[in-house]
């Protein structure tokens, strides 16, 4: 993938530049001059703007646009994001009985995954849609427990704010899961349980006529769109995941990374990217292996791997999402499903937590701790350069760079891996000191989670956005209410100066 440098320092945020900040930008100016921003001017020869989800005009928190600049609206959202996500993680973990640690860790690794870093920089409205995720499954939980009226509020209210956030891809993943996780819980006592189970029912058609204001004109434009009659084959081809591509759920990095430079894989980095910071993935891992301690974790440990397997390119995912030709989506990019599955992993590695404090087994986390050292020696096989297993063949330079970047990439993740798992071996062995490996689980994840964002997020001064360009300045005058257009390689550069 070959990643033109629309930012000063990182290769990414093409979206954010061209399409979500303008569309926030030219909406919020409208409201404030007191027009309902209904229409686009500047995109074609118009183009809907209230109907597009990439507006997300009713955000939850677009009250901000309104009182403050722009920039610091938009900054102050992106930050709240994780918070709010580990705040809503936490609440839902809790409500399930995992401790005060555990709740904590899994709030932070759905919170700080990967999936949700990169969302974060790329397009903050997938990320304000899935954040409502746990809150709906909260609601639902509250409402089988006999708290029908705030536990109703909770699902009708989380249900409308991820419509309303913008992005419906990731809405449809919650009104799916959030349902099947009703009709999940319902299965536990259904003749006690029914009754509550209809008034679930009721928040589903509410809340979407409560967005009916967003979802009406988005899904007349879906229809006289393109996308919505045309093949989407090419999307699937592209953004189908590769079996290799199972690595990247422990070695982000593997297939380089656009923020340095060095990334070789097909498709956008943020569309394939789904890791989980590397002690959490061991406690993850190790409630895989208990399975039959709860039906509550069995949930989790299948949605884990369903969700995740429909991200690959399976006969099963290609049928299921794409050769049944059902609306909406035939045409999505099959692999934002994988916010499901990063879920899913986050409260198992919560659960692993509680586990392994209250009753440390031993031969588990050796298990663990084997499969990892099997993992390492099959993957340096795999891209050890070709100049050692194959001395009188020649290798091109670009697959030796590349395979260089991936055994380079693998080195940080591995340690905080084996870190972690030798630190639970060492709680099982003398069965002292939960703070501490506590503790020592949350360093060791916040070390991974600040070396993956150190090397894929950018930053830039306010002042650089629509900065006045003299370019700029003069194309304005000439061109009145016409338009520029550039031929062939006629382009101004980010790097142009005043």
């Amino acid at each position: 993938m070959s990643y033109l440098p629309p930012v000063a320092n990182k290769p990414m945020g093409f979206d954010n530049l061209r399409i979500y900040y303008p569309l926030r930008d030219l909406s919020i100016k409208q409201i404030k001059d007191k027009q309902f921003p209904l229409w686009n001017p500047y995109t074609f020869s118009g183009n809907t703007l209230l109907a597009t989800y990439q507006s997300a005009i009713f955000h939850p928190l677009s009250p901000l646009f309104l009182i403050l600049p722009t920039i610091d609206a938009w900054s102050i959202t992106v930050i709240a994001l994780p918070i709010l996500a580990s705040f809503f993680t936490y609440l839902f973990l809790k409500e399930l009985g995992v401790s005060r640690k555990g709740s904590f860790l899994g709030a932070i690794a759905f919170a700080f995954s990967g999936y949700s870093i990169v969302w974060w920089e790329e397009s903050f409205m997938s990320v304000s849609s899935g954040i409502f995720l746990p809150l709906s499954l909260l609601g639902i939980s509250r409402i089988f427990k006999g708290f029908r009226i705030s536990g109703f509020i909770i699902l009708l209210g989380s249900l409308t704010f991820s419509i309303l956030s913008g992005w419906f891809q990731t809405t449809m993943y919650v009104y799916l899961f959030s349902f099947i996780w009703a009709v999940f819980l319902l299965s536990s006592d259904y003749k006690q349980k029914l009754k509550y189970f209809f008034l679930i029912l009721i928040a589903y058609p509410l809340s979407l006529l409560v967005s009916a204001i967003h979802l009406v004109p988005a899904f007349e434009a879906y229809l006289y769109s393109a996308r919505g009659n045309t093949d989407a084959k090419y999307i699937f081809d592209l953004y189908f995941l590769k079996l290799p591509d199972i690595v990247k759920i422990l070695f982000p990095d593997f297939f380089g990374n656009p923020g340095t430079y060095n990334y070789f894989s097909k498709g956008f980095y943020y569309e394939t990217t789904f890791f989980i910071a590397a002690p959490l993935l061991v406690l993850a891992i190790y409630s895989f292996l208990s399975l039959r301690k709860s039906r509550v974790l069995s949930f989790f440990s299948i949605s884990s791997l369903l969700c995740l397997s429909l991200a690959f390119s399976l006969p099963t995912s290609w049928f299921l999402l794409y050769e049944l030709k059902l609306p909406i989506i035939s045409t999505i990019l099959p692999s934002r499903i994988l916010l499901l599955s990063t879920f899913s992993i986050s409260v198992l590695s919560a659960f692993g937590l509680d586990y392994v404090l209250k009753k440390p087994e031993i031969k588990k986390i050796l298990l663990i701790l084997i499969l990892f050292s099997l993992t390492i020696s099959v993957l340096l096989y795999l891209v050890g350069p070709e100049a050692y297993r194959h001395k009188d063949e020649p290798f091109s330079l670009a697959q030796h760079q590349s395979e260089i970047v991936s055994i380079r990439n693998m080195i940080i993740p591995g340690v905080l891996f084996l870190a972690g798992g030798v630190t639970l071996l060492l709680y099982g062995v003398f069965k002292r000191g939960r703070m501490i490996v506590f503790v020592i689980i949350l360093s060791l994840s916040l070390v991974n989670v600040f070396y993956f964002t150190s090397k894929y997020l950018y930053f830039s001064e306010k002042k650089f956005v629509y900065p006045n360009v003299t370019a700029l300045k003069e194309l304005k005058k000439v061109s009145g209410l016409n338009r520029v257009w550039g031929f062939k390689n006629a382009r101004i550069n980010a790097t142009t100066r005043r």
